[in-house]
């Protein structure tokens, strides 16, 4: 038997409020049954002594009965019922009215999908109190508000961007206004974690961001906040606070002891100025971001002002000198000579006393060199895919500050540039491992895989394994990883139960903007674009 879910009934006389509530959101995927709705007042009535629907949503001015008398009605007949209303901006006085009747809010049109869900929420914790509902229903209450806290997150991710859309900044600019006025000034504090993968469960990954940021909420609930997590960087959560600094110093401590303690997070904090326009959060974050990049390499547990980074020197680490090596390696394919000036020459092997930025310009740096001067001019498109995948994976590892993930990543580059695999058969007993290797990738895919984690579960050297993987297979053991994730992608995409988002993190991808660009390169679109092909062409068949 199928989970019971949340029905909802729409009262309204006009034609295009009622078909735009029925389209508005997937009501089935979030534990509701959207009822037909009703054309007036005594429609409903009708409609509700037959159907019995745990919500109503009605419009405050209709014929023969209004919203109100409906209301009135309601609290008699069913007073388990939850209601709100809808209404124009000149309609206080009706809505006045209805919440004294009995509605619990109200919508003003026209409605939007993050409203209505917040509302929908609100109506939920009003039928589960009044009612004691069953655990399904419970179910459907944390489903909702995650889809809220995701809708909210994803607002503010991209007020936070400087490519934000224009007009999208421009619809909201009178919010924005309202914001200064409400806080009188803010400072962004930008939280980058270091933790547990949880992504072989959407809902485990789920539960842990909302309770990252009911950690942040509790602690700064006595003072004006806003608290996101960045769907474009998912181990990033931004506070906007307007505390004062103390006394936000010390509420960020808390909120970092108590992460540590009981999510198992390793986290740092940086703090931009204060500032008194929302239109400024693009600077306000990038601020913070720049305050993150002086930390030292591997350093975790500080707090970081801007004003103390200001002056930071930051060194170069490759010289006019290394870099002409470089690519004098490059040019004759002289792989140890590329490998010993980066290692020892440069002093890769040191990141770990370097700051986080000059680690970052650095392998930025030297994979220009190994692009500019062979990768995208002789290498073969399996090669350009598998190198371009490489990279990405290995800053993926430099912002955890895993340095001897980085430089396992980093090695994997370099076989694919310099082609060091080994020209001699592997032994049996390697070649078994390798088949035992692919079984486990295959069961475990959505885990959290790695060339270093897999070599420790084997007992084989990283290296070796890398080139013997290629050898064996001929494809790169992280290439393989994500060709297997993108299999399951496809799969899931095509049944079109779960959002995008959702998929990304059942298959292994916890940052869904990474997940988008390893879809492309892999399948040559974007998950969205696959996934309106195909019911393209399953519309097109019937």
């Amino acid at each position: 038997m199928g989970k019971k879910k949340f029905s909802v009934l729409v009262a309204d006389d006009e034609f295009w409020v009622r078909e735009n509530l029925r389209t508005l959101i997937d009501w089935d995927k979030y534990g509701f049954l959207f009822l037909e709705p009703a054309i007036d007042g005594n429609d409903a009535l009708d409609k509700m002594s037959k159907m019995k629907p745990d919500i109503v949503i009605t419009d405050v001015n209709m014929p023969f009965l209004t919203g109100i008398d409906l209301i009135k009605k309601m609290r008699d007949k069913f007073p388990d019922t939850a209601v709100f209303v809808i209404s124009g901006y000149n309609d206080f006085n009706y809505v006045r009215e209805s919440l004294l009747a009995g509605a619990i809010d109200y919508l003003l049109k026209p409605v939007d999908k993050s409203d209505l869900l917040k509302v929908l929420l609100k109506a939920v914790d009003f039928i589960i109190d009044r009612s004691k509902v069953q655990k399904e229903k419970l179910a459907a209450k944390e489903k909702l508000k995650f889809a809220s806290s995701i809708l909210q997150d994803q607002e503010w991710s991209q007020l936070i961007r400087r490519t934000a859309d224009p007009q999208k900044k421009e619809q909201i600019k009178d919010s924005l206004t309202e914001l200064d006025l409400k806080f009188s000034g803010f400072t962004l504090v930008l939280f980058r974690t270091v933790g547990p993968q949880i992504n072989n469960k959407v809902q485990d990954l789920n539960h842990l961001v909302i309770q990252c940021k009911r950690i942040i909420s509790e602690h700064i609930a006595d003072s004006k906040c806003i608290v996101f997590n960045n769907v474009y960087l998912t181990n990033e959560f931004v506070l906007i606070s307007n505390l004062e600094e103390k006394k936000l110093e010390a509420r960020v401590l808390k909120i970092i002891s108590e992460w540590e303690h009981f999510v198992g997070f390793r986290v740092n904090a940086s703090f931009s100025r204060h500032y008194f326009s929302f239109l400024s959060l693009p600077d306000a974050y990038r601020e913070a971001v720049l305050a993150q990049m002086a930390v030292k390499f591997g350093s975790f547990g500080l707090l970081i002002h801007i004003e103390d980074v200001d002056h930071v020197s930051v060194a170069k680490r490759m010289t006019s000198e290394q870099e002409r090596q470089l690519e004098f390696a490059v040019q004759t394919m002289n792989g140890n000579l590329f490998r010993e000036t980066v290692l020892h020459g440069i002093g890769l092997e040191e990141i770990k006393n370097w700051r986080m930025v000059e680690v970052h310009q650095t392998f930025k740096s030297i994979i220009w060199i190994l692009h500019k001067n062979y990768g995208y001019v002789h290498a073969s498109p399996s090669q350009i895919l598998t190198t371009d995948h490489l990279s990405e994976l290995l800053f993926q590892a430099v912002d955890n500050h895993d340095g001897d993930e980085a430089l396992n990543i980093f090695s994997e580059l370099l076989d694919e540039f310099f082609d060091s695999s080994t020209p001699e058969g592997l032994s049996e007993s390697m070649q078994k491992t390798i088949q035992n290797i692919r079984d486990f990738i295959n069961r475990h895919y959505f885990e959290e895989l790695s060339l270093s984690s897999l070599a420790r579960r084997f007992h084989v050297e990283s290296s070796y394994l890398s080139r013997s993987f290629k050898q064996a297979t001929g494809s790169n053991l992280m290439l393989y990883i994500a060709n297997e994730r993108i299999k399951h992608a496809e799969k899931y995409l095509k049944q079109e139960r779960l959002n995008i988002t959702e998929i990304a993190q059942l298959i292994g991808y916890s940052d869904y903007g990474y997940f988008s660009r390893v879809f492309r390169k892999i399948v040559g679109k974007s998950p969205r674009e696959y996934r309106d092909s195909f019911a393209k062409g399953k519309s097109a068949k019937s």
